[in-house]
């Protein structure tokens, strides 16, 4: 992916690392996928030579990172992406995590023959995320 954005913006990698600074086998084992662990200067360059923000380059890393048919876990989901609720940017980690807990009790716990205590413990899990909202909503 990273390569194809090269592409379209008709920049060679010698192109690429005078605008950067970044080696041109540098750029070249990052599109290669033989270099996993770009530093943080590297991307900032390529996000400014480019121009594209850090956000859409770290995805374009990552797409080409992931095998084919890679799917990530809901818990990979919640941790590496922005997303909103009910109009606000969810971006607390406890919120992520009590979030991905009532999901996993629901997989794991609600099914045809479900138990009170199950119902039950997923209430309490529910108060809780309701409870660690209203903290982030007042500001605590």
């Amino acid at each position: 992916m990273l390569k194809e954005v090269r592409g379209r913006k008709q920049m060679s990698l010698k192109t690429l690392e005078k605008k950067t600074g970044v080696s041109s086998p540098y750029i070249f084992r990052l599109e290669q996928q033989d270099r996993k662990n770009p530093s943080v200067q590297a991307v900032l360059a390529l996000c400014k030579a480019m121009e594209l923000t850090s956000y859409e380059v770290f995805q374009l890393l990552l797409e080409d990172y992931h095998m084919e048919g890679y799917v990530p876990t809901l818990e990979e989901l919640l941790r590496s992406h922005r997303f909103a609720l009910g109009g606000n940017e969810v971006d607390d980690v406890e919120l992520k995590r009590v979030l991905l807990d009532i999901v996993m009790h629901i997989d794991q716990n609600m099914d045809e023959d479900v138990e009170q205590e199950s119902v039950a413990e997923l209430t309490r899990k529910v108060e809780r995320y309701h409870d660690r909202k209203a903290q982030i909503l007042s500001g605590v």
